[in-house]
């Protein structure tokens, strides 16, 4: 028997559950009768038709695309209430640099990290700020905030070693660090969060990545520059500069650039298929079919015997 709390869950949503399975049922229903497969009437008849612009195949449809697509939806399903012929063909965007450059990058990541479990570094540390933009510091130093390794080679992560290079001088390890459970990195926003010392010279860090067999992960990218100042003085009341020290960022970089092989992990890609997707080709056998089969759980009414790619590998096209 279920427990209560279980119940209760199962009937906060049945409603919900029940129109899903009404739609499930009512879309496979218009696949066995074919209903949105148009072909050109015997007699005169009113026709309508409408098309969407081409979604590029460099990845999955998202919410983006559904919302644009709800316009084109509702306009097909309304006139074929009307009793008109109703065509809605579908194109797959494919040519042009982005998917080439994808599976380019990619090729590149699996060349220099290894494939098909790669070994990552960590992202850049940057200082952590408060919600009106202020560095968070403490007497221990500046809160530094960074993204583990999104892959180490099927190997356990034996310790963050914090690295810091005040301006002018050599790297050392200020700081060293375990990496946190699931739990906490969640919270964090799947961050490792440390606290490691800061200077006035200004500072810079990086994140070392021990594994567990001793081995290192690749050495991270630099910081922004750190510096921290004494508090300046009080104008108002003619006093000298003193107090709480303040910390401050001498030039901001770029964030961390995301990896090709974590966008495909993300979309819900296994390691060992992602090497497939250094030959550009296999995007284009690999993702419209994704896209029917998502538009086809949407409920859109295309026919998809009028689906194509753009791209020469399609002569029609």
């Amino acid at each position: 028997m279920a427990a209560p709390a279980e119940d209760g869950v199962k009937n906060k949503f049945a409603r919900r559950d029940l129109l899903q399975q009404i739609e499930v049922d009512v879309q496979k229903k218009w696949d066995e009768l074919k209903v949105f497969e148009v072909d050109a009437p015997d007699e005169t008849s009113e026709k309508f038709m409408c098309t969407f612009p081409y979604p590029y195949m460099n990845g999955l449809l998202h919410i983006g695309h559904a919302f644009s697509l709800t316009k084109a939806v509702f306009a097909a399903h309304f006139n074929r209430l009307l009793g008109k012929k109703v065509l809605f063909p579908f194109g797959f965007h494919c040519t042009g640099m982005p998917i080439q450059a994808a599976a380019n990058k990619l090729k590149r990541e699996l060349e220099v990290y290894g494939s098909p479990y790669p070994i990552f570094p960590a992202g850049r540390p940057q200082p952590k700020e408060a919600a009106d933009g202020t560095i968070l510091l403490d007497d221990v130093g500046v809160t530094l905030q960074f993204k583990p390794p999104s892959s180490t080679g099927k190997k356990a992560i034996k310790a963050f070693n914090v690295l810091c290079k005040v301006k002018g001088g050599t790297w050392s390890q200020v700081v060293s660090v375990p990496p946190p459970d699931a739990e906490t990195l969640k919270e964090a926003g799947g961050k490792v969060v440390c606290v490691a010392p800061v200077e006035s010279g200004g500072c810079l860090y990086k994140v070392e990545t021990i594994l567990a067999d001793g081995s290192k992960c690749p050495e991270g990218a630099e910081s922004d520059e750190v510096s921290v100042d004494a508090a300046p003085a009080d104008k108002k009341k003619g006093g000298a500069a003193g107090g709480k020290r303040i910390a401050k960022k001498i030039l901001a970089k770029t964030g961390d650039a995301a990896f090709q092989w974590e966008i495909l992990i993300a979309m819900g890609l296994k390691p060992e298929e992602i090497t497939s997707f250094v030959d550009p080709m296999y995007w284009l056998d690999y993702f419209p079919p994704l896209g029917v089969r998502d538009l086809k759980r949407f409920g859109a009414p295309v026919d998809f015997r009028r689906s194509f790619i753009t791209t020469s590998v399609n002569p029609f096209y």
